[in-house]
């Protein structure tokens, strides 16, 4: 992000913080609300002179325009400089929305006949699930 683009967030973050619209700064300032949103948008430059009308419309010092700044360019680094979310390797990935039915619960109806208590064939001790009638 350059300077400009840096100074037109700063611009839009102080404003908003201030709960202010494009329309009310331009009132107080004394700059038109068109050249206010193309401060904000990154499209023009702000002059030393049109930012201090800015900040007094704000009701803000140079500091704390400074002060700002330099916040708003730390955040820009760090989110410059940042992977995304796929290749970070120590960010949990959200869990996928769950489509279609859910599976259902186990009941005692539809476990397996061993899990149920009853005898599988081959096992020791256990009793074989042939019929008694059938060949042994």
């Amino acid at each position: 992000m350059n300077e400009r683009e840096t100074t037109a967030r700063t611009l839009e973050i102080l404003r908003t913080y201030r709960r202010m619209t494009q329309w009310r700064l331009a009132e107080l300032s004394g700059i038109n609300k068109a050249t206010i949103s193309a401060y904000e948008r990154g499209h023009m430059a702000i002059g030393s002179d049109r930012l201090a009308a800015l900040l007094g419309g704000l009701g803000l010092s140079t500091r704390a325009w400074e002060t700002t700044l330099r916040h708003v360019q730390w955040l820009n680094y760090l989110t410059e400089r940042s992977e995304s979310p796929e290749q970070t390797p120590n960010r949990r990935r959200p869990r996928p929305l769950h489509r279609g039915p859910r599976p259902r619960s186990r009941t005692s109806g539809d476990r397996p006949a061993e899990a149920a208590g009853g005898a599988v064939s081959g096992r020791a001790g256990g009793v074989r699930s042939t019929p008694a009638d059938g060949p042994r």
